[in-house]
């Protein structure tokens, strides 16, 4: 899954959690997300510049939703902290050569859910829409 995918659904299920859950919850949703069918652009010959726009837009998005007051800081927390363990996988994108892995869901033998680049992005598409679905916009 894509860092933005992460953060929306990160942020989007810790709507409902108190401040010291919205980190787990956030982890946890990662795990979860990794299992469903996606595309990786960590395999693209273009993936640095796949990357560069994927973080720009959750920083875009994140400070886009914090200042509209569609989530709050604990579900920015929570879509960071879904975000964060791909940090993992910056060893295919950066010339890092065999970058440790770290969290479960990136390790061999993990089911990890593949998809080609179309259908894979529009699955990532299709939970940003539902994640945007679930936050409440300013009264």
């Amino acid at each position: 899954m894509w860092v933005t995918t992460h953060f929306f659904a990160g942020a989007a299920l810790t709507r409902g959690v108190c401040l010291r859950a919205a980190p787990w919850a956030g982890i946890a949703s990662h795990a979860a997300l990794d299992a469903v069918p996606h595309w990786d652009y960590t395999r693209d010959s273009r993936r640095r510049y796949w990357a560069a726009l994927d973080v720009a837009a959750t920083t875009v998005a994140l400070l886009g939703l914090l200042r509209t007051g569609r989530i709050d800081s604990k579900q920015a927390i929570g879509g960071l902290a879904g975000a964060l363990p791909d940090l993992d996988v910056l060893g295919a994108v950066l010339p890092v050569p065999d970058a440790p892995r770290l969290f479960p869901s990136h390790l061999r033998g993990f089911p990890h859910g593949r998809a080609g680049m179309k259908k894979g992005i529009l699955v990532q598409l299709g939970l940003v829409l539902l994640a945007l679905g679930t936050m409440r916009a300013r009264s």
